[in-house]
């Protein structure tokens, strides 16, 4: 009988593994999820409805600045979460008035965001294990350069370890390759990479891209 077939077929011991991880998973998330959601409200953060926080995350608001998080939102920096996940996520801005945003349905790994003027990302952004997103060069008392916002349009897909830098602008729907460091402006649909990240090609419709 085909049910007895199955049970020949069965897999027993990564079953029962696999099972053990669920319901780890699920302990973490319930964990995480209700211990970072009320710290990030008593500090001001503003929260959406259904944020998720997969493992360690650190906010850090300075005083007037804003942190919004939209409804859906999930942060992972645990490997049960995401294998590639090195650390714990980082929310931080860093002067007077400063802003992050994060639009509804934006998913987020190991990621680093920081704000001395402001960082603005849309909706359904996808942001990958261990990327940096900052509007600074940091030592400012050093070089002499100021911050710049960032931007970062809706569906845009961002690939693990990499670094966006001051003043970018990342359009509507690009795609950024992994490893890259994006220090200018990203068109709408483009598939960029690179050290600098460069445009490789615009996505014309769906399947159909252009060289550039």
């Amino acid at each position: 009988m085909e049910w007895i077939n199955r049970i020949k077929r069965a897999d027993w011991r990564a079953e029962a593994f696999s099972l053990m991880r669920s319901w780890r998973r699920l302990v973490l998330h319930v964990w995480y999820t209700s211990t970072r959601s009320l710290t990030a409200r008593l500090m001001g953060v503003k929260l959406g409805k259904n944020v998720s926080f997969n493992g360690k995350i650190r906010i850090e608001r300075f005083k007037h600045s804003t942190i919004e998080i939209g409804d859906g939102v999930t942060f992972n920096s645990h490997p049960l979460f995401n294998q590639l996940c090195r650390s714990y996520s980082i929310i931080q801005t860093v002067t007077d008035y400063a802003y992050i945003r994060i639009g509804n349905g934006t998913g987020c790994s190991s990621v680093r965001i920081k704000a001395e003027e402001g960082v603005f990302i849309g909706k359904n952004v996808t942001i990958g294990a261990n990327t940096i997103i900052m509007d600074t060069d940091v030592h400012s008392d050093l070089t002499g350069s100021i911050a710049s916002s960032i931007n970062i349009e809706d569906n845009v897909f961002i690939g693990m370890d990499c670094r966006i830098l001051k003043g970018v602008t990342i359009g509507r729907g690009a795609i950024i390759a992994a490893g890259s460091i994006v220090t200018k402006d990203i068109p709408a649909n483009a598939i960029a990479a690179g050290v600098p990240c460069r445009v490789i090609k615009i996505k014309e419709s769906p399947d159909n891209f252009i060289k550039t």
